[in-house]
Order: C-alpha cells, then structure tokens, then sequence
C-alpha cells in the first residue's frame, strides 16, 4: 500500500493546520513553488512543523495517529445517550461514524458519518467535523 493511502491527504492536513491541531506527527507534507507536495519522514523523533524548514509544510498524520485524536466516545446532553466511534471499509471507500447501540434489539443508530477514499481521509474528515462544530476542542501546548 502507497504511504499517501495511509496519512491525511495534504488538503486535510492543511485544515487541520488551519484549525490549531497540533503539528508533530512522523510524517509530514512539503510543498515549494511547485504544484507537487512531498511526504517527509523524521527518522529522530516527531518533527515539529512549525519548526520550519523554508517551505510550506504541516503533519501528514497517520491513521494510527488520527485514531487517537479522536474520541473513543461522544456524550450528548440532550438525551443522555453515548456515540461510539467506527472506522469501516464501505465498498469503495471508508466510513468514520459515531453511533449509538440501543441495546433490547439489538439495533444501532449511525449519529455522525464521514466518508473518504481512504481510512485516514475518513478519519481526519470526522476529526475536522468535531472540532468545527464544537464536540472537541483542540488542545493547544502549554
């Protein structure tokens, strides 16, 4: 499997830039005055992209690393009810959902869905879903 099928596309990780999640991941996304971008890894340790090296450039965050960003679990206050989060393969693509089990049936309710070519596009897509609409915050360095 090609490395970029396995991080956050570059526009994904911009967003994600964008949006103040913290930039250290292995991988990381390069651009210059070009058109192309280019996958960086750090062979010492999480580089930091907001190091610099010159060049435009932000995380390319994996799927194990988007795994964890993400809640394991959502809880709604309006109906005491909890999501739990899914990452499947959907025929051609991948789905990142939170749903609920409502137990006696045996039945679940998909609350939050998001849909990609790869897991980790899903992935980062849910991840830039909760934080626009305030189910998490991002946690800036201290």
């Amino acid at each position: 499997m090609k490395l970029e099928k396995q991080v956050a596309s570059l526009e994904l990780a911009e967003k994600l830039k964008e949006l103040g999640v913290k930039q250290e991941s292995y991988l990381g996304w390069f651009t210059s005055n070009s058109p192309r971008a280019w996958l960086y890894w750090s062979k010492n340790g999480p580089f930091n992209s907001e190091a610099g090296i010159g060049n435009e450039h932000c995380s390319a965050f994996t799927v194990a690393e988007l795994g964890e960003m993400l809640p394991k679990d959502l809880y709604d206050e309006e109906d005491g009810q909890w999501d739990n989060v899914l990452s499947c393969p959907n025929e051609n693509d991948w789905i990142c959902a939170y749903r609920r089990y409502y137990g006696e049936d045996g039945t679940w309710s998909t609350t939050y869905v998001e849909m990609a070519n790869t897991e980790a596009d899903a992935r980062a897509k849910m991840l830039i879903f909760l934080i626009e609409n305030g189910f998490m915050e991002v946690k800036l360095e201290s």
